[in-house]
């Protein structure tokens, strides 16, 4: 693996490749959905999701925790356009793209979209596997939202400099590493696993 340290980290990752080598490691260490259905940690995983919609101006609503015998027919009915989350996660590759393009950066950010998927995706399927692999569509869904956060997030950091705002998808890395799912907010109720 690669350390900020390496040769070529700055040619690949830009000015912000430290940062960036930071957080690519912290997504590869993610237990990707192994806390799935275990009660332990959830009230800590309420209060990081909560400090994560907060960015958005999202606050008032429910937590539910999805049970084995609801999830399928949950993810069967999931359109994202129905949640209140997606609709400020939607545009944020968007402002990367935009951001590294005013930046010069977009070449950092098509490097980091071939590579940080590559190093998340095996630990992430084999999770979602673990977790849900009787759980027909939920699979999926889970390894898009590792890949999503994953390449967001590093994305984001590549053009970290460049903005006033910080990395809105660092908020959400707590939950994720505690082994929870994160699915979104419809109705006013926060869906986790």
């Amino acid at each position: 693996m690669m350390t900020p340290a390496s040769n070529g980290a700055e040619d690949i990752f830009g000015p912000n490749a430290s940062s960036v080598m930071t957080l690519t490691r912290r997504l590869e260490e993610i237990p990707w959905y192994s806390a799935a259905w275990d009660p332990s940690a959830r009230r800590q995983a309420e209060h990081d999701v909560l400090a994560f919609a907060k960015q958005f101006g999202l606050q008032d609503f429910a937590f539910h925790w999805l049970t084995r015998e609801e999830l399928n027919g949950f993810i069967a009915r999931l359109d994202l356009t129905d949640d209140s989350l997606w609709h400020h996660l939607f545009h944020l590759p968007e402002q990367v793209k935009t951001r590294a393009e005013q930046t010069n950066r977009t070449a950092y950010v098509t490097a980091a979209a071939d590579l940080v998927p590559e190093r998340i995706f095996h630990a992430a399927f084999d999770g979602a596997f673990s977790a849900f692999k009787d759980e027909g569509n939920a699979l999926s869904y889970a390894v898009g939202t590792a890949l999503f956060v994953g390449g967001v997030a590093t994305g984001w950091e590549i053009v970290a400099d460049e903005s006033a705002d910080p990395n809105p998808l660092l908020a959400l890395l707590p939950v994720l590493e505690l082994g929870y799912w994160p699915i979104g907010l419809f109705d006013n109720k926060f869906y986790l696993i």
